[in-house]
């Protein structure tokens, strides 16, 4: 029965506490997706594929809902009920959503465990492109800013990588790709986020 939930490193990999003051076995973050997503599929046997899908899809329209309420309830919206829910309580509902959406798309690509490292290949597209300052992130080492500018022009110069004879490869540059939790997309993307930050090199 687990209490609360800590990052154990940064493999997605989390330590469940309990409340008997035991420690229950490590758990893989995407491994527990591609699991919850698969019993959820399990218990919708025998309906039609593309219902399962559109179910899978609107769940989020739901988990959503339910994140508008608790921030009604905690803000204190509604006079008679006053103050219902905390600010955590909104955080672990748009956390609901992030989990929907994740199962859905490993639905989606027939529970390949890709969930997890598309998501870090959109963050680093999305922030690349935005142009943030990703030299301030945690765990970045110091570099220059990247200006929305530069950081377009990174992305116009590296918009992809390709599979060739030679491995999978950035086709504006050449540079190999290595594999992000599985994903080369993944992997592009923080190539072209490395490079905009100057600490990698492109040939």
């Amino acid at each position: 029965m687990a209490e609360s939930i800590t990052t154990a490193d940064e493999s997605a990999r989390v330590v469940v506490a309990r409340r008997d003051g035991q420690t229950a076995p490590t758990i893989d973050a995407g491994k527990a997706l591609v699991a919850l997503s698969r019993w959820i599929d399990d218990g919708n046997t025998g309906r039609d594929p593309e219902a399962i899908t559109w179910g899978r899809i609107a769940k989020l329209a739901e988990e959503t809902g339910e994140v508008i309420a608790a921030f009604i309830g905690a803000t204190g919206q509604n006079p008679r009920k006053g103050i219902t829910h905390s600010t955590m309580h909104v955080v672990d509902e748009l956390l609901d959503v992030a989990v929907t959406a994740l199962g859905a798309v490993e639905h989606i690509v027939g529970h390949d465990g890709s969930a997890r490292p598309r998501l870090d290949s959109k963050i680093c597209t999305v922030a690349i492109r935005a142009g943030v300052d990703l030299a301030a992130a945690p765990g970045v080492d110091a570099a220059p800013g990247v200006s929305a500018e530069s950081a377009e022009q990174v992305v116009c110069a590296h918009p992809n990588y390709s599979s060739g004879p030679a491995g999978p490869h950035c086709i504006g540059c050449g540079a190999a790709i290595e594999a992000h939790g599985g994903d080369y997309k993944a992997g592009w993307a923080l190539h072209i986020v490395r490079v905009a930050l100057g600490i990698e090199v492109t040939p």
